[in-house]
């Protein structure tokens, strides 16, 4: 598995888990970091649903995707804002 592979998969588990739980724009591809036989994925993406609370200025929130070789993923983790 590539890169790119590791991050489709990670876009497409995004998409599933989240769909229900609220409304989020503008999914991008932030970190790609590879160890031994899994993927760390990084994706960013806009909170609508706090669009309200921070006086028009979206915040980015970030979840990072850890994916086995074999295209399992294994652990989805809120990664703290700066």
């Amino acid at each position: 598995m590539n890169a790119k592979e590791a991050a489709e998969i990670a876009a497409r588990n995004f998409s599933d888990l989240f769909a229900d739980y609220g409304q989020y724009s503008d999914l991008r591809l932030e970190e790609v970091e590879k160890n031994d036989d899994e993927w760390l994925i990084t994706l960013g993406y806009l909170d609508k649903a706090q669009e309200g609370f921070s006086l028009g200025l979206n915040k980015r929130r970030y979840k990072v995707f850890t994916i086995k070789s074999t295209g399992e993923v294994t652990s989805v983790k809120i990664r703290p804002m700066d």
